[in-house]
């Protein structure tokens, strides 16, 4: 009988570990987008179906993304994004979009999309080497429009600087590009 016990004891003892080795175990941290995965989904989703503009990227020198640029709803208002720097398809540095101007957004959309293509080594250049660049101002930005069938062209002729900016869930409606400052953040 004394045998017996043990191995009932033995049993039940194994069962209690594996029960609470279960509910021990750590639960992962919830998963948090990073501003580069967002710009990546960004730039996929921009240039799905539209070989036009996946040329444009792909020549671009760098590809400034801001997933989301949503407006200040305290003090006087404004906007503000933060956006990602890629060169060669990495991440080179961070940077804030303000401006002073609401975004004009289409009712219903909590935030707009905004795409800065460096076509040439002298753009990039200048645009890295300011502390503080404001679109219009410090470089000229030609916009990029979109018709329908999908297609893309510079208004106003190709600069070294082109740029969109997006609204809707499938970031489909154009909106015009704002006059943002700028700024280095990481």
């Amino acid at each position: 009988m004394s045998a017996w016990r043990r191995l009932t004891g033995l049993w039940c003892l194994l069962c209690l570990l594996s029960v609470a080795s279960g509910s021990i175990r750590a639960e992962s941290p919830p998963r948090v987008d990073t501003l580069e995965q967002r710009a990546s989904r960004v730039l996929d989703r921009v240039t799905h179906g539209s070989p036009d503009l996946a040329r444009l990227i792909d020549s671009a020198r760098a590809v400034l993304v801001f997933p989301e640029v949503v407006p200040m709803t305290f003090g006087e208002g404004g906007q503000y994004g933060e956006g990602a720097l890629l060169v060669a398809g990495a991440v080179v540095a961070h940077y804030a979009s303000t401006s002073a101007e609401p975004p004009l957004l289409p009712p219903g959309v909590a935030h707009r999309t905004d795409v800065l293509l460096f076509m040439t080594d002298e753009a990039l250049w200048d645009f890295r080497n300011r502390p503080v660049w404001r679109l219009g101002l410090d470089g000229r930005v030609s916009v990029l429009e979109h018709s329908r069938p999908p297609r893309w062209s510079a208004a106003g002729g190709q600069s070294p600087v082109l740029g969109f900016s997006l609204a809707g869930p499938a970031l489909r409606e154009p909106l015009r590009l704002a006059n943002n400052t700028l700024s280095r953040i990481r």
